[in-house]
């Protein structure tokens, strides 16, 4: 962590990992707790990065104890770059997601989706959708995070995932608060 920080600039942290960049193509995810590593073991994983390498920032070389990996930069989004990338809204696009995944964890929302964006991101049309909609399902992911801007980011034109690492499992050990005492 020392070493990081002096020699890179942080780009951002979060509960779990720090990420620092590294130059212009690559940044280092670097774990702070177990959950970091819990993270960092899932974005490594190797058909994750081979299944659905279109649709997430993949990772190019990871510690064999998964407490830090290298990914591919990718440039921070607003919402307006989302919606021109993927040609709806965020909040359109994790309530379509919802529906889609209606057993996973997302949040509860009011946003009515019309005919227009159904076929914009109908997953036999979107590939991006189809992909993602696959690696949920695949890799027991909630939907929640799906709906941060800071959870996606622009690869030379493309959006991309670039915290993909909360599977169920992850998030079950160590998340989730388990109840105290009796009752």
């Amino acid at each position: 962590v020392q070493y990081c920080n002096e020699t890179l600039t942080r780009k951002a942290s979060g509960s779990a990992r720090v990420i620092y960049i590294i130059d212009d193509k690559k940044v280092l995810k670097l774990a702070k707790n177990e959950k970091g590593i819990a993270q960092n073991g899932v974005e490594s994983d190797h058909m994750l990065n081979q299944w659905y390498g279109d649709i997430i920032a993949k990772v190019l070389e990871s510690d064999d104890e998964d407490r830090w990996i290298v990914s591919e930069y990718a440039k921070k989004i607003s919402p307006g770059k989302f919606k021109q990338l993927l040609g709806v809204s965020i909040n359109q696009f994790h309530a379509y997601l919802a529906e889609l995944h209606p057993d996973k964890k997302g949040g509860f929302y009011t946003e009515k989706i019309d005919d227009a964006t159904r076929k914009i991101l109908d997953v036999n049309n979107n590939e991006f959708m189809y992909d993602l909609v696959d690696m949920v399902g695949n890799w027991d992911m909630g939907i929640g995070d799906f709906s941060r801007i800071s959870t996606f980011g622009e690869i030379d034109g493309r959006l991309v995932i670039t915290d993909y690492g909360l599977t169920q499992e992850v998030y079950n050990t160590h998340y989730h608060k388990k109840p105290q005492g009796k009752y």
